[in-house]
This record gives C-alpha cells, sequence and structure tokens, in this order.
C-alpha cells in the first residue's frame, strides 16, 4: 500500500539554514561597523550583498531539491513520503496527464465519428453509383426502343400509303366495275 504523506523536514532545514546565515551576516556588519545600530552609519553596498546573497541562498536552495521520495519501512507497510514542492510537481504531472487522456479520448470518439460517417458516405456513394449506372442502362434502352419504333413507325407509314393506294385503286375499281356492271 502506498500513502502520500508531506515532509517538510527540508523546508525547515532550508529557513533554518537562512536564519543562520542572515544572523552571521548581520553579526558581521555589526563587527565592520563598529557594533553601531544606526542606520545612518550603514553601508547600503553591504546592505545589497546581503539581499542578493539571501537571495542567491533561497533560490540555489529551491532549486536543488530532487523529486524523489523519502521511502519509510513500517512493519507492514511502505511509506512514500514527499515534501509540497514535489507534491505540488507530482499533482500537475497527473493533471497534465488526465488532461492529455481527456483530449485523447475526445479525439478518438470524434475520429470514430468521422469514420463512421465516412464509412456511410462511401456506401451511399456506392449506392449512387448503382443507381447512376442503371440509369445510363435504362437510358440506353429507352434510346434502343425510340429507334425501334421509328423504324416501326417508318414501315407503318410506308406500308400505310401502300395500303391506301392500293385502296384507292380497289374502290376505283369496284366503283367502275359497278357503274359499268
Amino acid at each position: 500500500m502506498i500513502h502520500y504523506l508531506p515532509n517538510i523536514s527540508r523546508f525547515k532545514i532550508n529557513f533554518y539554514n537562512l536564519k543562520n546565515s542572515f544572523n552571521i551576516l548581520k553579526s558581521r556588519l555589526k563587527i565592520r561597523r563598529g557594533l553601531s545600530s544606526n542606520l545612518e552609519k550603514s553601508k547600503p553596498k553591504e546592505c545589497m550583498l546581503l539581499l542578493l546573497w539571501m537571495g542567491m541562498s533561497c533560490w540555489s536552495s529551491s532549486q536543488s531539491i530532487s523529486l524523489q521520495p523519502i521511502l519509510q519501512s513500517n512493519e507492514s507497510d511502505t511509506f512514500f513520503c514527499f515534501d509540497v514542492q514535489q507534491a505540488k510537481s507530482l499533482a500537475q504531472t497527473l493533471e497534465d496527464h488526465a488532461f492529455q487522456r481527456q483530449i485523447n479520448e475526445v479525439l478518438d470518439s470524434e475520429n470514430e465519428y468521422l469514420y463512421q460517417n465516412l464509412k456511410e458516405q462511401k456506401k451511399l456513394i456506392g449506392k449512387l453509383d448503382y443507381q447512376l449506372e442503371n440509369c445510363h442502362e435504362a437510358n440506353l434502352t429507352y434510346e434502343a426502343n425510340l429507334q425501334r419504333l421509328r423504324k416501326e413507325k417508318g414501315k407503318l407509314k410506308s406500308n400505310q400509303k401502300w395500303q391506301t393506294s392500293l385502296l384507292g385503286i380497289a374502290v376505283g375499281v369496284l366503283g367502275l366495275w359497278s357503274i359499268l356492271n
């Protein structure tokens, strides 16, 4: 079982070291100034150096903290102890990974939706191609039937002309025969 417990002993040590460093510098400044506590006699350069040195020691101590957990064993469990900065770093990393996982899930679902949409569009295009091919075949059949019907109509017209001519001749011959009889 893993437990995350804050370990703030490093901050206490760093703060304690910083306080001691400040006291040492303060005592050195008092010795240089002749043990006077008068602010008018204090040198601005020494104050600036003190502030610069304090800032650098705080920065270097905060940068030197590693992210390795401290292992503490109990009778039945092992504990991983993290200080506040480690916990913040781990929390930030976990949040970043969770956020990236959520983005990946959203993109995966959107990908799946687009893939399904693409499949449906391909099916629809296939059906429309089939319908277009059928329409083209129907059009060819219609054109062939139309040409056949035109030829038949032409034949019927020529046959009808012959029939009317023959009928006219037959009626004329019958009329002439009936007049003569």
